[in-house]
């Protein structure tokens, strides 16, 4: 089953803030989260990134990452901004 995705970026009214994301993009309510936090730069303490596992009502599932002690060699390539994934992969 293909999964509908929303694009922050090109949605203006909608608050562009990182956990209200979660709220908006899945296409259904979270039922389970998994996750950790760590600390990769002593001058963010106590945690400067959070890796979590989340479940979706409707069974879909993904990744949650944050992290402001990026750029680190791993997210290069995100380019600093928010990647959304779909189904069928990268949306653009």
């Amino acid at each position: 089953m293909e999964v509908p995705v929303r694009i922050l970026a090109k949605q203006p009214t909608i608050i562009r803030h990182s956990a209200a994301a979660l709220r908006v993009i899945p296409p259904s309510a979270m039922t389970h989260l998994s996750g950790f936090a760590s600390l990769n730069k002593e001058w963010f303490a106590p945690h400067d990134t959070i890796n979590t596992i989340i479940k979706n009502a409707e069974g879909s599932h993904g990744i949650y990452e944050l992290s402001f002690a990026a750029p680190s060699p791993s997210r290069s390539d995100a380019g600093g901004g928010l990647v959304v994934t779909g189904a069928d992969g990268w949306p653009y």
